[in-house]
């Protein structure tokens, strides 16, 4: 198994392999947390998809003294909320 810092080094390099590894070892738990928000399936793809598309444009958002897992797991939940944010403002 490839160490957290390995994986984000190889991101950080471009490698597609490392955000592939990346996204099967934490999908199922974004996933969990956006139904726990209550977002519905297209919703869920979108924050994933804007998720995986942050972290490949700035992958030193991963570089924390937190777990990579703790890191994960806020970031998405902050792009969970802003697009949850968006959507009140847009149906208001």
């Amino acid at each position: 198994m490839i160490s957290d810092l390995d994986l984000i080094t190889r991101i950080m390099n471009k490698e597609k392999d490392a955000l592939t590894l990346l996204y099967d070892q934490y999908d199922t738990h974004l996933y969990r947390i956006a139904v726990n928000m209550g977002f519905d399936e297209a919703v869920i793809e979108a924050t994933i998809t804007d998720f995986y598309r942050t972290i490949w444009r700035s992958p030193d958002i991963l570089l924390s003294k937190k777990t990579l897992s703790y890191t994960m797991t806020h970031l998405y939940i902050e792009i969970c909320l802003k697009r949850d944010k968006n959507k009140k403002a847009i149906t208001v």
